[in-house]
């Protein structure tokens, strides 16, 4: 029966190779020239398929199995597929030589409606009676542009494809383009079936200009199943301590990663299979898998298999619960075997890290992926996992191929990770400051963190050769201005190859001492930079003469170190030693003033604080709110003075902070009233002066015998920033002390118009204090950021549970807007307007961009406007900047005993004076301000008391610092 089996097998073959159609009753698939038979125990180097096969194939351009590979299947019907024998192929729609190729059938390009065809599909059998007989498979083929082949339906290699695959059957793609065919292989253990087996291929073009196309398969020929699969170029990169991506180099063919927590069986049959997907990495494949859903302080086992071989095994840990540690490595450059065994060195010395940080600068060159190959085959990333940004030394393809992270952004080359409630952000340092604002910005939006820390090529503070290079002066413009305005912890950088560790930064300035050994406290907006030096000793740079105030420890030139960075709940701790020795280089420690999320909330000025008045000040508090009541007028307004018969003044500026000490107070009553005559009175963008819809003008309102008689529109505004600014904080307040939602609700198209009068109006990251007078002032600006997150807290709490669906969506379109700006008006009140050569704000920026200068004799503006970053909460109370800031104004004003009264400097009685005091803690001037007013002024409230500065006194008599 074998024999007979043998015979008939034969003489298929033949009448396929003589034209003839196979029978009917069965698919058309074509064996091989020479049928296995399995009268040898073995079949090992016989071949199944050679280049002399005839195929199925189908190139009319449209899909043979839609949405699915259906059409590699067995029992596929290719029927009606067109007949021939390879390969295939064209050049520029004929047969031509194709490198050294050429194809035997041609193929066409176009369909027949002209449009091109964007993939081309072949099937040919084999038929095998005893599977057993065949160990392994080895297929050698050639292709242009991409391809996938299958055996039995399954993947067996995938070839030049386009980073996200394909989406469907017909789809254009290539991960790059070809000029002529590129061969490959694959081994595979042989899963066949008794009988027929199927091998199928898809090629596709790379775009619909490809002017060729080719497709042959030399050979397929059964091989010894060789044991241990070979793994080079292995590495686990870090996505944070719960994820981890493997990647590894190999030859193209279908492999699978396994993983499980270590035990004592080497594979467990637990373990969790995940697919990899391979992209053309030059003669080789480069793989990736991602394993999810680690356990802390577990030990993992993982392997690798494919073709019915198992890898050896390899083993990481992951990070405990309370704490990690992570190696910083700067600039290993690896040009050659010497550089890569100091690489291996170092990481060996510290395989008990978590993982490994690289500052960029990986290899020497650009463009010899031999370097890449070296970094990667020291050994240690199997079991140590790495992060590592780009530097200057990396060609992005390379670096794009074998370093960077999956999850990389749509531009760009930025990545973060988090490690238990730490951020990294890694940065393309390559760019400017200004293409990482918003990834910043975003990141540290994203979740409540302990601490940040940034990771980037160039250093800002470095003393090699780099740091007296003009474009260090720009980074340092930039980026330390970024990093203040977002409160960055620690940033980690290379690039000058000799180690070097600021003081604190605050910006540009220096704000601590630090040396060796010591324990820095930052407060918000400081900043401690690393520069890491050479880790392999590759390259050495000669040390720099520049300024040194910024530095507190300088490492020995010419010799290579490794920093360990120990991350706690409350501390930072800095190892460095060289790495010739046990030397140590630097050791410090790094906490924090305040706790991040505690900071963060003692930013959030403004709001009602608990009904608690200072001690001894309870008849001034009562005595203040019963003069502000007095100022409200029949039909709610709050005058500048008590209501008169005849003309009142109505300033909503002060009168939204009079209303906010009422509110303080508990005269809700009165306050809603207020804001009744405020929405009534919003403009028109008729009624507006400047087409601005949502302001609101000064007005005078006219009492007779008790009732309004008259409301006269000044048709003008001192701001129309400011304006909607304490509007918009008075609406926070008013629904922190009441939980008015309802109110909130009716109101929510007021309250987005004044909030779109912010957005209109802002311009390069700060807003105008009108449109006809584009002036941009330091205290409006501060005003306006305080009041973008108390808009975006009231829209979430009280507004967003209330709408529809569409509306739900138009309200979040307009709090992205909301924050977009709050990040560029941080960043905009740091590069604009903060010089760190004064140590002080510029009160204003000039239509023209010039900055308005500090005089230091001057006290309104320039000296009043340099409190407005701490009593609106751009500065911590307890930052190094917002104490010399009011040391200063203090040192130059006697503001306390109101002696500046009716003098050239000022006609108010500055009562925000008293609330700065307040924030800052400075019970000592805060009741000298008291004890003058309330013996000088609240004995008759004469002029030139407004009801501002009274509601300001008010205020500071109910401040509560933050964790008082």
């Amino acid at each position: 029966m074998k024999t007979l089996r043998h015979i008939l097998c034969v003489l298929l073959a033949l009448l396929l190779l003589s034209g003839c159609a196979a029978p009917a009753a069965s698919p058309a698939l074509t064996p091989a020239p020479t049928p296995a038979s399995t009268e040898s125990p073995s079949l090992v180097g016989h071949a199944l398929i050679d280049e002399t096969a005839r195929y199925r194939y189908f190139c009319d351009g449209s899909d043979p199995s839609p949405g699915s590979a259906g059409w590699a299947q067995p029992g596929f019907d290719d029927a009606a597929w067109q007949s021939a024998r390879g390969a295939f192929g064209s050049k520029d729609g004929a047969i031509s030589p194709m490198g050294d190729f050429i194809p035997q059938t041609l193929l066409p390009m176009q369909d027949e409606s002209g449009a091109h065809i964007p993939a081309y599909f072949f099937r040919t059998s084999f038929f095998v009676e005893d599977p057993a007989a065949v160990p392994a498979l080895e297929g050698v083929f050639a292709y242009d542009d991409a391809v996938i082949l299958y055996l039995n339906g399954a993947r067996v290699f995938e070839g030049n494809l386009p980073e996200a695959g394909f989406a469907s059957n017909l789809s254009y793609g290539a991960q790059a383009a070809q000029d002529a065919p590129r061969t490959g292989s694959f081994r595979v253990a042989a899963q066949l079936k008794a009988g027929e087996n199927v091998l199928a291929a898809e090629v596709h073009q790379a775009a619909e200009s490809s002017s060729d196309v080719y497709f042959g398969l030399t050979s397929l020929t059964v091989i010894e199943n060789s044991g241990t699969l070979p793994i080079e170029g292995l590495c686990l990169f870090t996505e944070g301590d719960a994820s981890l991506t493997a990647r590894w180099l190999g030859d193209g063919q279908a492999m699978t990663l396994r993983y499980a927590p270590a035990g004592d069986i080497a594979y467990p049959s637990t373990a969790l299979k995940v697919p990899s997907v391979s992209v053309a990495a030059q003669d080789d494949a480069r793989y990736s898998a991602r394993l999810n859903n680690l356990l802390p302080d577990t030990a993992y086992t993982y392997w690798i298999e494919a073709d019915g071989r198992r890898s050896s095994a390899y083993t990481f840990t992951t990070a405990g619960k309370d704490g990690f540690s992570f190696l910083l490595l700067g600039d290993p450059q690896i040009t050659g075997n010497t550089s890569a065994a100091a690489l291996a060195k170092v990481v060996k010395a510290y395989a008990n890290e978590d993982f490994v940080l690289c500052a960029g600068d990986l290899a020497d060159s650009s463009s010899k992926v031999e370097q890449y190959r070296l970094f990667l085959d020291t050994g240690g990333f199997a079991s140590l996992p790495l992060a590592a940004v780009i530097g200057n030394h990396e060609g992005p393809a390379l670096y794009d191929l074998y370093f960077a992270p999956e999850n990389l952004p749509a531009s760009g080359r930025d990545f973060r990770f988090t490690y238990q409630d730490t951020l990294f952000v890694c940065l393309d340092s390559n760019q400017e400051a200004s293409a990482h604002e918003a990834f910043l910005a975003q990141s540290i939006r994203s979740g409540d963190w302990r601490w940040v820390i940034v990771c980037m090529h160039h250093s800002l503070f470095g003393l090699g050769k780099h740091a007296d290079d003009a474009s260090t002066a720009v980074l340092q413009q930039s980026y330390a201005a970024l990093f203040a305005a977002y409160d960055v912890d620690l940033v980690l950088s290379g690039h000058d190859h000799l180690y070097a560790r600021t003081r604190l930064m605050e910006n540009l300035a220096p704000a601590s001492a630090g040396g060796m050994g010591g324990t820095l406290t930052k407060s918000s907006g400081q900043t401690l930079y690393v520069c890491a030096g050479s880790s392999t000793g590759s390259k050495y740079y000669e040390r720099v003469e520049v300024d040194e105030r910024p530095f507190a420890v300088i490492g020995e030139e010419e010799r290579a170190t490794a920093t360990r960075i120990e991350v706690g709940r409350e501390s930072i701790r800095i190892l460095t030693r060289y790495t010739d020795g046990d030397e140590m280089a630097d050791e410090v420690v790094l906490t924090r003033a305040i706790a991040r999320e505690e900071a963060a909330s003692a930013k959030d000025t403004l709001i009602p604080q608990p009904a608690t008045v200072r001690s001894g000040r309870e008849a001034l508090v009562k005595r203040e709110l019963s003069w502000l009541l007095s100022t409200q007028l029949p039909n709610g307004a709050l005058a500048q003075y008590p209501a008169q018969e005849g003309e009142n003044a109505v300033n909503p500026y002060f009168a939204d902070y009079a209303a906010m000490a009422l509110l303080q107070g508990g005269e809700t009553a009165a306050v809603k009233r207020y804001l009744d005559w405020r929405f009534s009175h919003l403009n028109t963008s008729d009624f507006d002066v400047n087409g601005l819809p949502y302001t609101i003008y000064d007005y005078t309102v006219s009492v007779e015998n008790g009732q309004v008689t008259a409301e006269k529109a000044s048709m003008s505004y001192d701001s129309t920033d400011s304006y909607a600014a304490t509007f918009l904080l008075l609406l926070r307040d008013y629904y922190a002390r009441t939980g008015d939602a309802a109110y909130i609700q009716s109101h929510y198209l007021h309250i987005a118009g004044v909030a779109q009068v912010l957005l209109s109006t802002a311009e390069n990251g700060l807003t105008l204090a009108r449109p006809d007078y584009p002036v941009q002032y330091l205290m409006d600006n501060c005003e306006v950021l305080l009041s973008l997150s108390a808009v975006n807290s009231l829209l979430t709490q009280a507004v967003l549970p209330s709408l529809t669906k569409a509306d739900a969506e138009n309200c979040a379109a307009l709090q992205k807007n909301i924050r977009v700006l709050q990040d560029q008006m941080r960043l905009g009140l740091e590069q604009r307007m903060w010089t760190s050569a004064d140590g002080r704000y510029a009160f204003a920026v000039q239509p023209d961009g010039a900055v308005s200068s500090f005089d230091p004799d001057v006290f309104y503006p320039d000296g009043v406007a340099q409190l407005t970053p701490l009593i609106y909460g751009l500065l911590s109370p307890a930052s190094a900047r917002a104490r010399a800031l009011y040391g200063d104004f203090c040192d130059r004003w006697d503001w306390a005993a109101l002696s500046l009264i009716e003098t050239e400097d000022t006609t108010h009685y500055w009562g925000m004076c008293a609330y700065c005091a307040a924030v800052m803690g400075d019970g000592a001037r805060l009741d000298a301000y008291l004890d003058a007013y309330a013996s000088e002024v609240a004995t008759d409230h004469a002029y030139p008391l407004f009801n501002a500065d009274a509601a300001w006194v008010v205020l500071a008599c109910y401040y509560t610092p933050a964790g008082a």
